[in-house]
């Protein structure tokens, strides 16, 4: 099947996201925020939909969101200022929702390869997101391993699935409080 010029299965094969998950955010805003902005991975190419970005642990959240961040340096030296700017929490779906599984088995079987969530720029990512959007299966978005540490699973939800999310647990300090999680991801 033939969507926006990228080929995909007639079936989309899709796995059930966790019903609790992680996402760092700026602390000024709610961590339910579909961006339309065209930055990132798999955002929608032209801003047509938007698509709000969560990992399944914390640590995945702190790779999708903080640790992607370029330095310029082959160190990198991520201030606590920043991390003061920064919040984490736990989203909760009413239900697990499907997503189009990009990431292990279904990377051949969705007519991908692990390119999908690394190349840039993201170009690619961002066609092959819309044409998942498109395609008739409409999920709620897909499952992919984050670049910077391909053990974590990160989720790309797209708009449309808004109303999955039954609320948010958000914590009153920022990041850069909370020096023991911060050691330990320093370790890690």
């Amino acid at each position: 099947m033939i969507v926006e010029g990228i080929d995909l299965p007639n079936r989309l094969l899709t796995e059930e996201s966790p019903v609790a998950l992680y996402r760092i955010h700026d602390k000024d805003y709610s961590p339910l925020f579909f961006g339309r902005t065209g930055n990132y991975r798999f955002d929608a190419p032209d801003q047509g939909y938007g698509v709000l970005y969560a990992a399944s642990t914390p640590e995945g959240a702190f790779v999708e969101a903080i640790l992607r961040q370029r330095t310029g340096r082959a160190v990198r030296t991520i201030s606590r200022g920043y991390l003061a700017t920064r919040k984490l929490s736990i989203l909760f779906l009413d239900a697990p929702a499907t997503l189009a599984k990009l990431r292990d088995n279904g990377l051949a079987a969705n007519h991908a390869n692990s390119e999908i969530s690394w190349i840039e720029p993201y170009f690619a990512s961002q066609l092959f997101s819309r044409a998942v959007h498109q395609h008739p299966d409409q999920v709620s978005g897909l499952s992919y391993r984050c670049r910077h540490d391909n053990e974590q699973i990160a989720w790309a939800f797209f708009e449309r699935s808004q109303s999955l999310f039954a609320r948010h647990d958000t914590p009153t300090e920022t990041l850069d409080l909370d020096d023991d999680w911060l050691e330990s991801l320093e370790d890690r």
